[in-house]
């Protein structure tokens, strides 16, 4: 609970949202942040693209930063928008495709700039925590265990709004 008060009071965090919508006027910016439930401060840049089938294409580069260490994690999902308000399950990609590598990388540039926070080390995201619960998703089972991955930032990055 005290890291979320400190964390819902890091001016640094709202100029970097502030900053991102300056940089990428070609982009939409989201919010992602979910208070007292995750243990991250969460943002996105987002684009959609009209498909040949009449679905949409939505690429989501988002930043997450844990509220419980100075680390930073981004990432991208892409998710087909279909008609009658249906859409496809997200996919989540840790490291980023070639194709959204560039502006990920300017991404995290521009947290490691305007905080000061490092990346999270991704060959420690699948280390198992034994014990815990972690979120809203892993109280019906434990298997498999929680990660550190979900514990410094959401057992769920793809379910951005």
């Amino acid at each position: 609970m005290a890291a979320w008060e400190r964390a819902l009071d890091w001016k640094e965090w709202g100029l970097f949202v502030g900053q991102l919508r300056t940089a990428f006027p070609e982009h939409s910016v989201g919010g992602g942040t979910q208070p007292f439930v995750s243990a991250c401060l969460r943002c996105q840049l987002f684009k959609t693209e009209p498909q040949p089938d009449g679905n949409r294409r939505v690429t989501r580069w988002a930043v997450a930063v844990s509220v419980l260490a100075p680390l930073y994690l981004v990432y991208v999902t892409t998710q087909l928008w279909l008609p009658n308000r249906r859409f496809s399950r997200p996919m989540l990609f840790l490291e980023p495709r070639s194709e959204d590598k560039p502006l990920a990388d300017v991404l995290g540039r521009e947290v490691e700039r305007m905080t000061d926070c490092r990346p999270f080390p991704l060959e420690l995201a699948k280390v198992p925590l034994e014990g815990l619960r972690i979120g809203q998703l892993n109280y019906l089972s434990s298997d498999p265990p929680p990660t550190l991955l979900d514990a410094f930032f959401t057992d769920d990055l793809a379910n951005l709004p």
